[in-house]
C-alpha cells in the first residue's frame, strides 16, 4: 500500500511541478506587459518624438530586468542599442526598421519569460524554445501515469502475495 501512495505522489509531482515552474508572478507579468505597450507605442513624426518614446522603452526594459533578472537580454539589448543609434542618426526609415527588430526581439523575450526558460533560437529559426506553456499535456501525462501505475501496483502486490 505504501508503494502505491509513493507512486501516486510521484505522478502528481510530475504533473504539477512543470506547470508551476513556468508561471509568471503578477509583478513579472505587469512589467512584461508594460514593456510590450511601450514598444507598441514606439514612433513619432520626428527624431525628438522617437527619442521620447525610446526613453520610455528603456525605462520599461530596465524595470523588467529588475523583476526578471534570469532572462537572456542580449538580443533585445542589441536591438534597443541599434534603435538608439538610428534615432541619433535621424533617419525615420532606419528608426522604423530598428523598431521592428525591437518588436521581434521582445516577442522572443516574452516567449522565454512565459515558458520559464531562455529560447534555444530566435524567431527566425522557427519555434526555438518558445513553445507555449499549456498545462494540458502535463495533466494528460499525469492521468496516463496514474492509469498505468495503479493497475501495475495492484498486479505486483497480488503477485508478491502468491
Amino acid at each position: 500500500m505504501k508503494r502505491i501512495a509513493v507512486l501516486l505522489m510521484v505522478a502528481l509531482m510530475v504533473t504539477v511541478l512543470p506547470v508551476a515552474a513556468g508561471a509568471l508572478t503578477d509583478e513579472e507579468a505587469a512589467a512584461l506587459h508594460l514593456l510590450g505597450e511601450k514598444i507598441d507605442a514606439l514612433g513619432g513624426a520626428d527624431a525628438a518624438e522617437w527619442a521620447a518614446s525610446f526613453a520610455e522603452v528603456e525605462a520599461a526594459l530596465a524595470e523588467l530586468k529588475v523583476v526578471l533578472p534570469d532572462l537572456d537580454y542580449a538580443g533585445i539589448d542589441a536591438a534597443v542599442a541599434a534603435l538608439g543609434a538610428a534615432i541619433e542618426g535621424g533617419d525615420l526609415d532606419e528608426m522604423e526598421a530598428a523598431a521592428a527588430v525591437v518588436a521581434v526581439e521582445f516577442a522572443t523575450l516574452e516567449a522565454a519569460a512565459d515558458a520559464g526558460e531562455t529560447p534555444a533560437g530566435g524567431v527566425s529559426t522557427g519555434g526555438g524554445g518558445t513553445a507555449g506553456n499549456d498545462p494540458l499535456p502535463f495533466i494528460m501525462f499525469g492521468i496516463a501515469a496514474l492509469v498505468l501505475a495503479v493497475p501495475g501496483a495492484y498486479y505486483l502486490r497480488r503477485r508478491s502475495q502468491n
